[in-house]
């Protein structure tokens, strides 16, 4: 039997970008093995400049932002074929309007994308959203119930446990189980 061919698999940093995310480099030392992975500064697809403050960097991903990273998101991928995507916060939320905007995906899981609230229409491909119980911006029930997701809430925890050893490599873990890679 010989081995599964190498699936394509993006991540998109959070509202802080890769330079303040040296965490996302377990990420891509796990998944490499298994993916070819293409990774994605949240504030670079925005053209966000990161110099200033956390509320001042939300308020133009909310105001334009979001829209100009999907759109540059969409064009840089417009050769791949059908994708995995992890995202993170507001990567997540630009996953989610790329492939509104036509980017085929296998699986997109959304980490801790409390934006998605707002979005009323759902993208194609198996979506997996996980959120922190003690995330107070995350989707209501009924949110959930409309789009006919069911969303995995880690108990104990806020917004930022995606950035935590123990949890990157059980999640990363289960990301390459379920794309069905085995050895």
């Amino acid at each position: 039997m010989g081995k599964t061919p190498i699936k394509k698999l993006i991540l998109i940093s959070d509202i802080n970008g890769l330079e303040n995310s040296k965490w996302m480099n377990l990420y891509e030392e796990i998944l490499s093995k298994e993916f070819e992975i293409s990774t994605y500064c949240s504030l670079k697809l925005s053209e966000i400049n990161g110099d200033q403050t956390k509320e001042e960097i939300h308020t133009q991903f909310v105001n334009g932002g979001i829209e100009r990273a999907s759109q540059n998101l969409v064009k840089l991928e417009s050769e791949s074929e059908s994708v995995t995507i992890v995202a993170f916060s507001i990567g997540g939320a630009i996953a989610w309007k790329s492939a509104l905007k036509g980017m085929k995906l296998d699986y997109l899981y959304a980490v801790s994308s409390t934006r998605l609230r707002k979005e009323v229409d759902k993208p194609k491909g198996e979506l997996k959203l996980i959120y922190g119980e003690n995330d107070l911006h995350k989707p209501e029930d009924k949110w959930y119930q409309q789009m006919e997701i069911i969303p995995r809430t880690l108990p104990d925890v806020g917004h930022d446990f995606y950035d935590k050893t123990d949890f990157i490599k059980q999640f990363a873990s289960q990301i390459i189980w379920a794309s069905g890679i085995i050895h």
